[in-house]
């Protein structure tokens, strides 16, 4: 049974990537985003409390059941910066059917943020790789691979979501852990976290020789749903469990958000 609901996972990924490739990415920001403001937020609710020169978010997973979007709401409405980068997995690309209204004012306001001037950088991940078929700059939104965000200080900051080292294609393996996740209402790291705790710590030193090794020494990533802030490694964390961000302040300074 789980091989045949596999197999139909995969074959609606691959409508899905169809459907995309036909339409336009265009298309399909225009619907998330809408073309009207949303009567519930404005330019004032919108651009946020707290100023931030960067602000980093990874794996909201929009869409999914393990989102935490009521809380992502309150932190966007009192965080703001003049660019925020969307490091991988903000769309839950199994999980497109369930999309309550937290999850679509999250989408309101990003898009209300652009409107205002604030840069946004989305660097796809593997749940939402549909859209690493459509790099590209519409508006002030840029989709792009991975990112070098140049630091206060000069430094170099590599950006990307951190899949890269994953032992297994998505396709093969994410149809299962959706079933899986389904099944106990757990989020796939959070699993990891509970069983395997030793792979995260494998896997990160792991992504970080690779990242070095191709001359990357100061890293920025998510995937791993696991926050952590230090000089040449960072990890957004995640809006699933721990519901949090990371931030470069106006003075050059980085840390670690709770939202």
């Amino acid at each position: 049974m789980i091989w045949i609901y596999g197999a139909i996972q995969v074959r609606a990924a691959w409508k899905l990537k169809v459907s995309l490739r036909r339409v336009g990415v265009m298309s399909l920001i225009t619907h998330l985003f809408g073309t009207q403001a949303n009567p519930i937020l404005n330019s004032t609710v919108t651009t946020g409390l707290n100023k931030y020169r960067a602000l980093f978010l990874s794996d909201l997973h929009l869409g999914s059941y393990n989102c935490k979007a009521d809380r992502l709401v309150k932190f966007l409405i009192n965080n703001d910066a003049e660019r925020i980068y969307l490091v991988g997995d903000i769309i839950e690309g199994n999980h497109l059917k369930h999309w309550p209204k937290y999850h679509d004012q999250v989408v309101k306001i990003l898009f209300d943020k652009s409107l205002n001037g604030t840069e946004i950088v989305y660097i796809p991940g593997n749940h939402d790789s549909l859209f690493r078929y459509h790099y590209g700059t519409y508006g002030n939104l840029q989709i792009v691979k991975n990112y070098t965000h140049i630091c206060l200080d000069g430094s170099l900051l590599f950006v990307t979501h951190g899949d890269e080292t994953d032992i297994l294609p998505n396709y093969l393996w994410l149809p299962f852990i959706t079933l899986l996740e389904r099944l106990t209402k757990l989020g796939l790291w959070e699993l990891v976290r509970r069983f395997l705790s030793r792979y995260i710590e494998h896997h990160t030193k792991k992504f970080e020789f690779k990242m070095r090794k191709l001359g990357h020494l100061n890293i920025l990533c998510g995937h791993i749903h696991c926050p952590k802030l230090s000089d040449h490694y960072k990890n957004c964390g995640d809006f699933t469990h721990h519901c949090t961000a990371i931030a470069e302040t106006v003075d050059g300074k980085f840390e670690l958000l709770k939202g």
